[in-house]
């Protein structure tokens, strides 16, 4: 009876699996100062997906540029364009805080608005498409 239990209790837990997750994105079209930016002139963009929120500055426009976290990124991707979208495997049932910004020449701009997602436990191999804004 006892084995029947344990044998019952291994069938009933979900297996966790890993869910490969398209990150896309539209390029920011202008500066803070309202100066026209074009897609020409950005060089990379980076997906930061952590486990936990990602501290940001009050604001998409101060002097100072946001700083990755150091502890909590399960992912931090850049591409360059003319791509908009990351595709990264992430466990299902574990909810992730995504941001993205970009770099021209030197200079990172702050983070996007954070996307918060937990990851569906579907049907593994069919891919989720979560668009950052």
């Amino acid at each position: 009876m006892r084995a029947l239990l344990v044998l019952a209790g291994l069938l009933l837990a979900a297996p966790a699996f890993a869910l490969e997750v398209t990150y896309e994105w539209t390029w920011p079209t202008a500066y803070c100062n309202g100066d026209p930016l074009f897609e020409a002139d950005i060089d990379e963009v980076e997906l930061i997906v952590a486990t936990s929120t990602i501290p940001r500055q009050p604001s998409a426009c101060t002097p100072a540029p946001d700083v990755p976290p150091s502890g909590g990124v399960v992912i931090s991707q850049t591409v360059t364009p003319p791509n908009l979208s990351a595709t990264v495997d992430l466990q299902c049932g574990q909810t992730y805080y995504a941001v993205i910004r970009v770099r021209v020449g030197d200079e990172w701009s702050n983070f996007s608005g954070e996307r918060v997602d937990t990851i569906p436990c579907g049907q593994p191999g069919i891919p989720l498409i979560i668009r950052v804004t």
